[in-house]
């Protein structure tokens, strides 16, 4: 985003308007309040199943009024709902040290999160990142004296270093448009977890755009914590998106979200296998491996999470050999440490992070 279009945009937020202070619920002529909803817990899956449900009810309004919804995690990794987990991340790492997969309703790219990392979403019935993006912007440019600034996918830049990536869920009458701002993650972590060890792939998944990154609280002499940046954004959403009203925030913990019916449900959902590895898109894997003295190469082809078709290339190994392999594999879930062992089992050894010429010279479309 060229940065005169980024001013253009800011000058939109400075438009005088009247705002009056409502009880939680209220609002006036009985219209919605701009919200400011806050969430404490740090269990991801609940997190994101409590987003899907304020998106729902979002959509069951017809005003212009506008909703943020400020939450963080403990460690996870969230993808995009049309992304393939073991090509945006090194799913072996995360398993080993307890960080969480989530497979999320947006589209997108792969982002990690922790509690040094403020997630933001905003609900509304237009879809206008760009003028989120600009408030988002200001306001840490207001209080902590950062200069960030809108990159080319609404995210968000300091220094050539990313430290906001967005994504969207847009409807004909509501749309989210959530986002991070890196404040003091473990970036160690965020680079390890996010270095995927199996390419290349040949699927249609939708793959991220890679770049460096950098937190915030590096670049301030004043203190930032993500409760210090909440009450900083709640000020500045307030002054941008005022609307006719607004609420008191409206804080939830994490049994009074458990409570509501919608996202106990989407919560069994969305932390389900089904959900998190069985929607990744079809795609297709070479590698090589050996068996005895000789180099092998190994194809197999994964839908829904499940092996569907398998084959391997070796000098000796006779048909009959070949097809009870290939019995023993097909239908298998595609988990890296079950489908090693299988292979064991037959005298194969995998040659991890292995490239084959033939695939990785393919033209791909991602």
């Amino acid at each position: 985003m060229p940065l005169s279009y980024f001013n253009r945009t800011l000058r939109l937020l400075d438009a005088p308007r009247k705002t009056r202070r409502y009880s939680e619920g209220q609002s006036s002529s009985g219209g919605v309040a701009t919200r400011v909803i806050v969430s404490t817990a740090t269990e991801p899956y609940w997190n994101l199943a409590f987003e899907e449900y304020l998106y729902h009810e979002r959509r069951k309004y017809e005003d212009d009024s506008k909703w943020i919804y400020l939450w963080r995690n403990k460690p996870s990794v969230i993808i995009g709902r049309n992304q393939n987990p073991w090509q945006e991340c090194n799913v072996p790492f995360i398993e080993k040290n307890g960080i969480n997969l989530v497979r999320r309703q947006s589209g997108g790219g792969t982002v990690y999160h922790d509690l040094g990392n403020t997630c933001v979403t905003v609900l509304s019935a237009k879809h206008e990142p760009h003028l989120n993006v600009a408030f988002t912007c200001r306001a840490v440019q207001s209080a902590f004296g950062i200069q960030a600034y809108p990159g080319p996918r609404n995210d968000i830049y300091l220094d050539g270093c990313k430290v906001s990536g967005s994504a969207f869920r847009v409807s004909s009458i509501a749309s989210y448009h959530h986002y991070t701002l890196l404040v003091n993650t473990d970036l160690s972590t965020l680079k390890s977890a996010l270095l995927p060890i199996h390419r290349p792939f040949e699927t249609k998944a939708i793959s991220s755009v890679r770049a460096p990154t950098k937190n915030l609280g590096e670049c301030s002499t004043k203190a930032i914590t993500h409760e210090i940046l909440c009450d900083v954004l709640e000020k500045h959403f307030k002054l941008a998106f005022p609307g006719d009203c607004w609420v008191v925030r409206e804080e939830y913990h994490l049994e009074r979200i458990q409570s509501i019916h919608f996202v106990a449900k989407t919560y069994e959902e969305f932390k389900s296998w089904e959900h998190i590895y069985g929607k990744t898109p079809p795609f297709h894997l070479s590698f090589q491996g050996s068996l005895g003295s000789k180099l092998c190469i190994i194809d197999i082809y994964v839908n829904n999470g499940m092996i569907k078709e398998f084959s391997v290339s070796h000098p000796t190994l006779t048909d009959e050999s070949k097809r009870a392999l290939r019995n023993s594999v097909i239908g298998l879930r595609y988990e890296w440490a079950d489908f090693n062992s299988c292979l064991k089992r037959e005298g194969f050894v995998i040659h991890e992070n292995s490239e084959t010429k033939n695939l990785s010279n393919k033209n791909v479309t991602r």
